[in-house]
């Protein structure tokens, strides 16, 4: 094809306010991730059946019985809060949990299960019921609370950051945020890893811009690998 012919097709582009396609983007970062997938191979990586087995290695294999500052990004009803609680027994640990507690910010769309509404796991604003004096629940939309959040904290113990925002934009938003706080054995916790047009492309996009070095430890639910625990390595 001719390079007047490019000008013009993108020209009849711009003034017919053709937009982007999400199941183009998502065919792109599912390819993406399969070659990522590819370049970490299965055989340095644990491979585990479900949430509860691959946390059980996290703290096992490589938090042990050290104190951790838990920051978790997309609470819900404080399932996985509470399992690391469970696990987590030091009276040092702290744990926080952001969340809007009313839903999805945004609309949801991902390549294999459709679109989640804005508003999706809406809990009426009600936190979940923890009777943990470690537990600091931060109520609001992430772009909002974390900033202020964050000119008052300081890393007491080393970072676990669980990240189940499902958004690429929250996603993206925390890890770049977060930035200045990881160093080497930083724990990254990704829930929802195979969503390749969100939390996968965040997670590439932050590593890529920040240049930053890590470490591909666990995963579970081969061949797409819901969950992946992820250390900084540099």
């Amino acid at each position: 094809m001719s390079l007047l012919k490019r000008e013009n097709i993108k020209n009849l582009m711009i003034r017919g306010g053709v937009g982007p396609s999400r199941r183009v983007e998502a065919m792109y970062w599912f390819f993406e991730y399969g070659r990522w997938l590819k370049s970490h191979p299965s055989d340095k990586v644990r491979v585990f059946e479900n949430r509860d087995q691959i946390a059980g290695y996290a703290r096992n294999e490589l938090l042990g019985d050290a104190p951790i500052d838990y920051l978790e990004f997309g609470v819900f009803q404080g399932d996985s809060m509470k399992r690391w609680l469970s696990l987590q027994q030091d009276p040092r640990s702290r744990f926080f949990g952001f969340d809007t507690f009313v839903g999805l910010p945004e609309d949801w769309w991902h390549f294999s299960g459709g679109t989640l509404k804005k508003g999706f796991f809406d809990l009426n604003g009600k936190t979940p019921e923890i009777d943990d004096p470690r537990v600091r629940f931060i109520k609001g939309i992430f772009q909002e609370t974390l900033r202020g959040f964050l000119r008052e904290f300081t890393p007491e113990n080393r970072l676990v950051i669980h990240l189940d925002a499902d958004l690429y934009t929250a996603t993206l938003f925390v890890l770049t945020s977060l930035d200045r706080f990881f160093s080497p054995g930083t724990l990254l916790l990704f829930d929802e890893f195979s969503s390749s047009a969100h939390e996968f492309k965040a997670f590439v996009e932050y590593t890529q811009s920040f240049m930053k070095k890590y470490e591909l430890r666990a995963v579970t639910t081969p061949p797409f690998y819901s969950q992946a625990i992820i250390e900084i390595v540099e």
